[in-house]
């Protein structure tokens, strides 16, 4: 059989890597959004960010005293600092893991819906503000909840988490099979196994560049100030994971290319030393 010529090997290569990147999504995805668990963990992680409670805080603020300008003002200098402290209370960090779950059980399980927050806990000191400023708001008024996220801007998760189950070890079944075919079918295998090296490192760089622009992206494309920040920072978060799977996958070109390399440099000439004798 034919040796492959160095554009085929290129060529198939590429596909190869195409594919092994395709399946390292795949993994990221199940094990992040298609996880229960993770999932949950990574939301409440993302209430631990301050600039993510002040977010929230300054909506439930506008929210509630939409139509209380005057309110409104004193709220912010007053309620707001006890409001982003009982965020990253233990009794509120609860009822965002209950968000959580209901959230994925419905979005990820089902169709999307919104992402609410219940903020029970919070109308006691809305009400002792009232009280303060001797208004004639009612705290009852407020409502039990807030929409953090509008289901309708949420993919269908469901159907990609799906998909991914089945694509991912699919995609880098063949992605692999390929690159063994490639290195097979090379007159040099270990000059090939460079070159796999080289493709695989530059298609994950490439990707690690691209994380973060879509993350922009994303974000300026969000309308509102609380929006850019919340929903930047759970891209962030969410990505974390990727990130990593794509730094270990450019650790394992840099071990595939320094294999090559030093098995043709000094491996090499010693086989032909032992022939020659």
């Amino acid at each position: 059989m034919k040796p492959l010529t160095d554009t085929a090997a290129y060529l198939l290569i590429s596909f190869a890597v195409f594919l092994i990147l395709l399946a390292s999504t795949a993994l990221w995805f199940t094990n992040t959004i298609g996880n229960q668990e993770r999932f949950i963990e990574l939301t409440v992680e993302v209430f631990s960010f301050p600039e993510v409670r002040d977010a929230v805080s300054n909506e439930i603020i506008n929210d509630v005293f939409a139509d209380q300008p005057l309110l409104k003002t004193v709220a912010t200098d007053i309620v707001k600092p006890a409001v982003a402290g009982l965020l990253d209370s233990n009794q509120l960090k609860s009822l965002i893991v209950e968000a959580a779950n209901a959230f994925y059980e419905l979005a990820v399980a089902s169709a999307p819906q919104d992402v609410t927050l219940d903020i029970t806990p919070l109308k006691a000191i809305i009400g002792v503000l009232t009280t303060i400023t001797e208004s004639d708001f009612d705290a009852g008024q407020i409502p039990n909840e807030i929409v953090l996220i509008e289901g309708d801007s949420i993919p269908d998760i469901h159907s990609i988490v799906f998909t991914m189950t089945w694509l991912g070890p699919l995609a880098g079944f063949f992605g692999f099979v390929i690159l063994l075919i490639a290195t097979y079918l090379s007159s040099d295998r270990f000059l090939q196994i460079q070159r796999i090296g080289v493709v695989l490192a530059f298609g994950a760089f490439i990707y690690l560049l691209l994380v973060p622009y879509v993350g922009n992206v994303l974000v300026a494309q969000t309308s509102g100030t609380y929006s850019k920040t919340v929903i930047g920072t759970i891209y962030a978060v969410f990505t974390a994971d990727l990130n990593n799977i794509l730094q270990m996958l450019m650790l394992i070109a840099a071990i595939l290319f320094g294999t090559g390399f030093i098995v043709r440099r000094y491996g090499l000439p010693r086989r032909q030393l032992k022939l020659s004798d």
